[in-house]
């Protein structure tokens, strides 16, 4: 095997074709903070040989909707030598830009697994979808340990993806082996960490810095990682009782253990440094020692099932675990399509507007639902922003309250909604009542009602719902766009239905 600092010298070119050109604004070599860091990471074993590198630019020819990208990858390896190697590193970079597994309209209608209410939403979704993203959408999946890192620094991140690169980055160079960048591109830094199966079997004896971490962490785990879930074939271990929240307490913690002679120094220097490569939060730094630990012969994580994966994310207690982590890295770092994170975004697009009550029927109603997924987020992010193309749809998944009250369903944000047709959020309330008033206070009776909107001259401005013995205002940014939309029932109880029908067209 090639040995493992063997430097990085060589400059090889790389043809990757029918890359939609809308995918070009996504495809990002490095991040702005971090302008030395390559951040796409390329590190395998193939035919006992290693080889790692890092795309350093590309160049593009475009032919009608697609381009073909002109990679320069630069590696420890010479790939014009070895055809072999060239197309696992080609392949390796389709999965990074997204294009191996791409999406289309087909493969989201399979997920529907024949439901005609899903399929027909996705349809009709599909058409603003196809036109930002040229038809497919890019499915990328990155390196196994890699992928592990990068999720985990997502737990209760400070201020989103800046902190997470810089964490990323920390915990990279802190226990990577920093590999030596010849010729003109030697500003680079790259760093390798172990590969999946190295880390799966402790084969680690090339990377002394991330092999003492893992010893330490053991000796750690075997004292707090005493509980064990089962699911399938595989347990994990977990912990029994919570640790420390706070670094210092943290701290003291890995100086007792030394006092008491369960730990040495080095352990508590590996521990606690851990924790400060994840900004000194020590959950990131709990989840990854539960992770790492339980990535052995009784938990492989390539191995996971849809069934496994919706065990443990639903059912099973899982301390020191951090089962949105490991949907994040199953999906997005083992390529497994029956795996995903459930963030507030997924949740509230399920809940609003596929009308699916909880995590568990979510996951069982769609297969290969990790790609479905990469449907809801793109589309939840485009409408978070309120991209032009998203503009008149799905009102339904934004905030509607300063209070962060989503605004769901209701008489207001379906009528701005031209998916109305076909969403099943929407069929769910269409016939429940809405009671028209001029008021803009919180209403003070029953009405005998679902839904109380509010009006100014006419205008619909506010939406409040009823729960259980109590109205919630639901929604009072809608009606900043509605000008002259007037109601003729007010005063009156109607279906939502026919409150939206006796509304003029909405338009901006």
């Amino acid at each position: 095997m090639i040995s493992l600092l063997e430097p990085i010298k060589f400059e090889n070119f790389i043809e990757i074709e029918n890359v939609p050109i809308q995918w070009l604004p996504f495809i990002q070599l490095y991040d702005p903070y971090l302008t030395q860091f390559p951040i796409v990471y390329i590190h395998l074993i193939k035919d006992n040989t290693r080889v790692y590198g890092f795309p350093q630019f590309f160049s593009v020819k475009q032919s009608g909707k697609f381009f073909t990208m002109n990679i320069s990858f630069l590696s420890n390896v010479d790939l014009s030598k070895n055809s072999s190697l060239k197309d696992a590193i080609k392949s390796e970079l389709e999965k990074r830009i997204g294009i191996k597994d791409k999406i289309d309209l087909n493969t989201l209608i399979r997920c529907c697994n024949n439901n005609k209410k899903y399929e027909n939403f996705v349809k009709d979704l599909w058409k603003y979808v196809s036109k930002t993203y040229g038809g497919f959408l890019p499915y990328v999946v990155m390196n196994e340990v890699y992928s592990i890192v990068r999720f985990l620094t997502a737990l209760a991140s400070p201020s989103g993806r800046k902190s997470e690169m810089q964490m990323l980055y920390d915990f990279i160079s802190f226990y990577g082996e920093e590999v030596e960048i010849q010729e003109s591109w030697n500003h680079f830094k790259f760093y390798l960490i172990p590969t999946y199966d190295e880390v799966l079997n402790r084969k680690l004896d090339d990377f002394p810095k991330f092999n003492s971490l893992v010893q330490s962490m053991e000796k750690f785990a075997k004292m707090f990682y005493t509980g064990t879930i089962k699911f399938g074939a595989k347990s994990m271990k977990i912990l029994k009782e919570g640790l420390p929240s706070k670094d210092e307490e943290w701290r003291k913690l890995t100086s007792k253990l030394v006092s008491n002679g369960k730990i040495t120094d080095n352990d508590k220097a590996n521990l606690d440094f851990l924790v400060d490569a994840f900004n000194r939060f020590p959950l990131r730094a709990i989840c990854f020692i539960g992770t790492i630990y339980n990535t052995n012969s009784s938990n492989d994580f390539r191995k996971w099932t849809k069934k496994d994966f919706i065990q443990v994310y639903t059912e099973e207690d899982t301390k020191g675990f951090s089962p949105k982590a490991v949907g994040c890295f199953l999906q997005q770092g083992f390529g497994n399509f029956d795996a995903i994170p459930i963030d507030i975004w997924v949740k509230t697009f399920y809940q609003k507007v596929f009308d699916i009550k909880d995590d568990k029927e979510f996951l069982n109603t769609f297969s290969e639902i990790g790609k479905l997924e990469r449907l809801i987020w793109l589309v939840s992010q485009g409408r978070k922003i309120n991209l032009g193309i998203f503009y008149d749809i799905l009102w339904c998944i934004k905030f509607g309250t300063p209070d962060d009250e989503l605004r769901g369903s209701n008489p207001l944000s379906c009528y701005e909604c031209k998916l109305r047709a076909t969403c099943i959020g929407y069929n769910s309330v269409k016939d429940r009542l809405v009671f028209v008033q001029e008021i803009k206070e919180l209403p003070v009776r029953d009405y005998a009602c679902n839904f109380v909107v509010g009006t100014q001259n006419k205008v619909p401005k506010i939406v409040f719902e009823k729960r259980k013995d109590k109205w919630v205002l639901i929604d009072e940014y809608s009606g900043y766009i509605i000008h002259n939309q007037k109601t003729s029932f007010v005063g009156k109880k109607v279906k939502v239905e026919e409150f939206i029908k006796d509304l003029p067209a909405f338009s901006r």
